[in-house]
């Protein structure tokens, strides 16, 4: 079976510049995947190649092992959801999903039923009859959605769908969305810079730096392999320790640039000398005792409290390290206080310094 969806070195150059670059990725068909990353990364910009909206520069698109490279816009069936909505202001919610069938000349009585049944599965079938201005932002938002799903098509393109919604109700809307998508089964490649939006709605998330993918991979992998230390400072939050490898008597060390030694285990196959960024969570390191063989000494610097989680910024040598543990009702650290941190194995990554 084809994918979906296929772009295969897919570049895009505006004089000098370019703003996408060797881009290759395959969605399956009824995927959930996120494009991620910071303003001009080039995340829109493949967004927009795939709709037809640029042309690329380089390379080929395909939907459903279909080449549509140079197909017009209208002819791909895309679905498509902006962050502004674009509803008509003068047309009822029924009439704004109805217009891509009255533009496809598609029967009067087929119309209301396609519609009908669209504003079901968003939950909006009695707000039919009002105008979008009497609709809040997260039941405009769903109007749309429903409009870009109610003429069938093959792929749904979401960019930036939620940018203009306030916390709470950008949210509610990633449930919403995420459920809309699920129970449909159509295969849908969103675009956002809000990490966490990216990590809870997908199957995949693909993270984009500079015009290329940095990494692809699900949303777990990403936070717990991430391949570089790009990746782990972008998703989540992530001690990165730039440093190199020692042995001492078969013993493995990692020396960081600031000269503190921490000792690792299960890093045999990194040689000695190789420069790498060492990557470990906050929320994965411990308060341990000097008994701790793997223990790292270092002095509490400030303590931040947050309710359910006390955030620690400490301090190993000249290396600073965060630590955020889940308040269990005890005497919080205290600044000045000598502590001993500790972690799995598992959770100290040696990954490549630098980005893709």
């Amino acid at each position: 079976m084809n994918p979906a969806v296929e772009f295969n070195n897919v570049s895009k150059s505006f004089g000098n510049f370019v703003a996408v670059r060797d881009f290759s990725l395959k969605v399956e068909n009824g995927q959930f995947v996120t494009l991620l990353g910071s303003s001009g990364s080039g995340k829109s910009t493949s967004l927009m190649m795939l709709a037809g909206f640029m042309a690329p520069s380089g390379g080929h698109i395909s939907i459903d092992g279909r080449d549509v490279t140079e197909l017009a816009p209208h002819k791909r069936n895309i679905g498509l959801v902006y962050q502004n909505y674009a509803l008509f202001p003068h047309m009822t919610v029924a009439a704004n999903v109805g217009f891509p069938l009255k533009m496809r000349h598609v029967a009067k009585a087929e119309i209301a039923r396609r519609v009908r049944s669209a504003l079901e599965k968003v939950h909006l079938d009695v707000f039919a009859d009002r105008f979008p201005a009497q609709l809040s932002g997260g039941q405009q938002q769903r109007v749309a959605l429903a409009r870009a799903m109610v003429f069938e098509p093959a792929i749904l393109l979401m960019d930036e769908p939620l940018g203009a919604l306030d916390k709470n109700l950008r949210e509610e809307m990633q449930v919403e969305i995420k459920r809309i998508q699920r129970d449909v089964g159509i295969t849908t490649i969103y675009v956002t810079h809000d990490q966490e939006e990216a990590m809870s709605m997908s199957d995949n998330v693909v993270v984009m730096s500079k015009g290329q993918i940095e990494q692809a991979a699900p949303p777990a992998q990403l936070y717990e392999r991430p391949r570089n230390a790009f990746i782990a400072q972008f998703i989540g939050s992530a001690n990165v320790i730039p440093g190199f490898v020692k042995s001492n008597e078969g013993a493995k060390s990692f020396v960081s640039e600031t000269g503190t030694t921490i000792p690792l285990q299960m890093h045999g196959a990194v040689e000695e000398g190789a420069r790498k960024a060492a990557i470990v969570r906050p929320e994965r390191i411990r308060f341990g005792t000097g008994n701790d063989s793997l223990a790292v000494p270092a002095v509490v610097e400030s303590v931040l409290y947050g309710g359910t989680m006390i955030r620690y910024a400490t301090r190993a040598g000249e290396q600073r390290i965060d630590v955020v543990a889940v308040n269990d009702g005890g005497a919080p650290r205290q600044p000045g206080e000598t502590v001993h941190l500790i972690w799995e194995p598992k959770d100290f990554l040696l990954v490549d310094a630098t980005a893709n």
